[in-house]
C-alpha cells in the first residue's frame, strides 16, 4: 500500500466527510460513543474506504467495511483491520475482534478475514431470507373474513418512550430470549413498517425491522406466551412494506427470532430459505 494512504480515526467531522461510504442504516451506529469509525485517507484528502467497530462484551465488532471498487486489491481492507487489531494488541480489557457475516455475499471479507489470521466458526444458528412478494397472501392466516388487524396492534411510532422502556427492562429478564443486549435500542428501527402488541398500555410483543433502500431485515421478534399475535405483525408490517417498496421487490432477512417466531415464520412463508452465518475471531492477547 502506498505511503500517502492515512488510516484515521474519524471524528464528527470525519464522519460527514466519509458519509457516502457509510450506509443510513449504520450513520446512527457510527456516531455513536461505544463505536470507532476508521477511514483511509489517500493523496488530495481522497476517501478511500471506512471501516465501523463497536464495543461487544470484550471484543471489538467489525460492524461494516468498505473500500471504494477503484481502490481495492492494494491493501486498504487490510489496513483497516490491522489498525484496530493492533490498536488494541496491549490492552487489559479488550481480547480480540470479531465479526460474523454471510460468506456468500462478501468473498472478498471472507479472503481479507483469513489473511489476516481470524479463526472461523460456523454458528449453531443461522439466517434466513426470503424476498417481499413471498409475504403476500398472509392474511389468510390471521382469521375469517380477511381480517388483517388485531386490536392492540400498532407501529412502534405510537408507543411512548415509557412503554418502550418497559418492555426494555421486562425483557431484560428474559436472557434466553434476547441475549445479544440491552436495552433495544429503539431509534435503529423503521418506526413505520416495526409493530408492537400492547395489553393493559404495555408492550407485550414486538416485530422490529430495520430497513434501507432494497433490504428489510427483520431484526428483532418477540412475542412469547402470545404465538397468535405472530402472524397479525407479520401482516401489519409487511402490507407498510408492500406501500413503502411499491414497484420494487426487497429482500428480506430474518436475524436473531425467538423460537416460538421462528417456527411460526417458517411455516407461514414457503420460500424462506436458510443461510448459515460464519462468525471469524482474532484474539490479540492469547
Amino acid at each position: 500500500m502506498q505511503e500517502e494512504i492515512k488510516i484515521i480515526v474519524l471524528n464528527s467531522e470525519g464522519l460527514q466527510q466519509f458519509a457516502h461510504l457509510i450506509p443510513d442504516k449504520l450513520k446512527d451506529t457510527a456516531g455513536k460513543s461505544d463505536s470507532i469509525v476508521l477511514g483511509a485517507l489517500g493523496p488530495e484528502k481522497v476517501t478511500m474506504g471506512v471501516a465501523i467497530f463497536s464495543e461487544h462484551a470484550h471484543y471489538m465488532e467489525l460492524e461494516w467495511i468498505y473500500v471504494e471498487p477503484e481502490f481495492r486489491r492494494i491493501g486498504i481492507g487490510s489496513a483497516l483491520l490491522k489498525r484496530m487489531i493492533d490498536s488494541i494488541e496491549d490492552s487489559s480489557y479488550y481480547i480480540g475482534v470479531c465479526a460474523d457475516y454471510i460468506h456468500e455475499d462478501t468473498p472478498g471479507l471472507d479472503y481479507l478475514l483469513e489473511i489476516l489470521g481470524f479463526a472461523k466458526e460456523e454458528q449453531d444458528w443461522g439466517i434466513y431470507r426470503f424476498q417481499l412478494k413471498d409475504a403476500f397472501g398472509l392474511e389468510k392466516y390471521v382469521g375469517q373474513k380477511n381480517e388483517t388487524r388485531l386490536k392492540g396492534l400498532c407501529s412502534i411510532s405510537d408507543c411512548t418512550q415509557v412503554m418502550k422502556k418497559n418492555f426494555s427492562f421486562n425483557l431484560n429478564k428474559e436472557e434466553e430470549a434476547y441475549p445479544i443486549g440491552l436495552p433495544i435500542q429503539w431509534d435503529n428501527y423503521d418506526a413505520e413498517l416495526s409493530c408492537a402488541y400492547l395489553e393493559k398500555g404495555e408492550i407485550s410483543a414486538v416485530f422490529l425491522l430495520e430497513t434501507d433502500e432494497n433490504r428489510i431485515n427483520i431484526s428483532f421478534a418477540f412475542a412469547k406466551d402470545k404465538p397468535y399475535v405472530f402472524p397479525y405483525m407479520l401482516v401489519y408490517s409487511f402490507n407498510k412494506a408492500i406501500n413503502k417498496y411499491k414497484g420494487s421487490n426487497p429482500e428480506i432477512t430474518v436475524t436473531t427470532l425467538d423460537e416460538a417466531a421462528e417456527k411460526l415464520l417458517l411455516k407461514l412463508i414457503p420460500g424462506v430459505k436458510n443461510i448459515d452465518v460464519t462468525h471469524a475471531q482474532k484474539n490479540t492477547n492469547a
